[in-house]
């Protein structure tokens, strides 16, 4: 489902996509919701994050909990979070590549075409052929 209303107006104010600029590193897709169960029909939100000083996977989601958090008004509702799968990106902001790969022993493997799509939104100057995505190795 499309994200509206209340998580759109999160991503006013973070990133959709936020990743170290250069290095290899863990990543993880991040869920967030207003459901707690997640429901089919409810509204859902994917972010993704991944950062070279978080030594495991479940650090990363544990690192945004504040991030998102701390930009929401008082009332304004309890945003549940899960990740759907993570593994490992090598970035070179400075070369515009980006490379998608692996699996979290944590969370399991990880869209990586979602996270592609995602990425390629989040970096619209890097080169169509500068991306690659694997399914394999860890």
């Amino acid at each position: 489902m499309e994200p509206t209303s209340r998580l759109t107006d999160l991503l006013k104010l973070v990133p959709q996509v936020d990743l170290d600029s250069e290095g290899v590193f863990k990543y993880i897709l991040i869920q967030a919701s207003f459901s707690r169960s997640f429901d089919p029909s409810a509204e859902v939100l994917t972010f993704v994050r991944g950062y070279k000083s978080c030594a495991y996977h479940p650090d990363i989601l544990e690192a945004c909990f504040l991030q998102f958090d701390a930009p929401l008004e008082e009332g304004s509702g309890r945003i549940f979070f899960r990740s759907p799968g993570g593994g490992r990106i090598q970035h070179s902001a400075s070369a515009k590549k980006l490379s998608i790969y692996g699996y979290s022993q944590s969370f399991g493997q990880a869209n990586h075409d979602l996270t592609l799509e995602l990425a390629k939104k989040a970096y619209p100057d890097y080169p169509e052929s500068s991306f690659t995505v694997s399914y394999e190795g860890y």
